[in-house]
């Protein structure tokens, strides 16, 4: 940049004052935290000023990738349109909010709370007794069947095709975004099997005989088990318990990093699974310390990572003290480092 000069190794700070700064930022380290918790300036930090907005932003657009995309697409089912889309983004908001912004900010609520936000449009299409001109609220729907950011209306009609549900693209945001784990690319472009070609099929048994070939079972043999415990709910969201005649089978699995597989009745298992397991928490750390820093983890030593989750399940999982160790840590990583 103009007017910026060369810095010369003899221009470096002295050991003494390197060790004095070294010093007062592990001396200060707790105070440091408190003051980021409120949302405060600090010297040499990069702090949320307004650690609302923040957040929001960050759930949205590094959590779920969907939340700056309106639902406009127009499902051939009555009463869904664009007004009906851009209430379900509206609803997703209001869930984040009061769910990951709430006093406890707890991720677990966050992953397994059954709340879905309807006004009158939305209860009469989800069949929640509201009135017609109800304003949003908060509504508590069968726990056995709703668990948290996976079942939010908004995220299953997002990925889902306009007449029928997706276990790939249900499956594949589970596996990138709520358990970390990387996919490759498809060997080859393929178009979905019409459910026009075999109406006797289920979505179940449709995708399983596409994606059967062993070019497609290396990355499939994660995704659609996993997405098959959402196949619970149609095209839009609602729940269903058949589909051409036949019963839903919502039974899935998953293979993780440690070798162990773990099998789920339905998505609440699924949401459990990934509140209590390793990858999940460490995917949830690990993509809200990118969006915050705009840098991997891994950058910051192989160390960083292990400890923000340790320190996370230590502070019972409260995403706001998790943002607060965030900043802390790493611009104390950065600091250090330049000494």
């Amino acid at each position: 940049p103009r007017g910026a000069r060369k810095v010369f190794r003899s221009e470096v700070q002295p050991a003494w004052q390197r060790e004095f700064q070294v010093k007062f930022v592990l001396v200060e380290a707790n105070e440091l935290e408190r003051t980021v918790r409120r949302g405060l300036f600090f010297p040499n930090l990069l702090v949320i000023r307004k650690p609302v907005q923040g957040y929001r932003h960050a759930a949205k657009s590094r959590l779920v990738r969907v939340a700056n995309a309106i639902l406009v697409e127009v499902k051939p089912d009555a009463g869904f349109d664009g007004d009906t889309g851009r209430d379900l983004r509206s609803s997703f908001e209001l869930f984040l909010e009061n769910t990951a912004w709430s006093q406890n900010s707890d991720y677990r609520e966050l992953m397994l709370s059954p709340t879905v936000f309807l006004n009158g449009r939305l209860a009469k299409l989800y069949g929640v007794p509201l009135p017609v001109d109800a304003p949003f609220q908060s509504v508590q729907l069968n726990p056995e069947k709703r668990s948290g950011l996976l079942t939010q209306p908004y995220l299953l009609s997002k990925f889902a095709y306009l007449e029928t549900s997706s276990p790939i693209h249900r499956g594949v945001i589970i596996v990138r975004s709520l358990l970390g784990r990387t996919l490759q690319p498809p060997p080859s472009a393929f178009a979905p099997t019409s459910p026009s070609l075999h109406p006797e099929w289920t979505t179940r048994e449709r995708i399983a005989a596409q994606t059967r070939p062993d070019a497609c079972n290396s990355c499939h043999g994660i995704i659609n088990p996993l997405g098959f415990t959402l196949e619970g709910f149609d095209a839009i969201g609602r729940l269903r318990a058949t589909e051409s005649g036949k019963p839903i089978d919502t039974s899935g699995s998953y293979l993780a990093r440690s070798g162990k597989l773990a099998k789920f009745s339905n998505v609440n298992d699924l949401g459990k699974y990934i509140v209590e397991s390793d990858d999940g928490q460490s995917a949830f750390v690990e993509k809200l310390f990118q969006h915050m820093v705009k840098q991997p983890v891994l950058a910051y030593g192989p160390r960083m990572l292990p400890g923000l989750v340790q320190t996370f399940g230590d502070n019972r999982y409260s995403i706001r003290k998790l943002m607060a160790q965030v900043a802390v840590q790493s611009a104390m990583s950065q600091l250090v480092g330049k000494q």
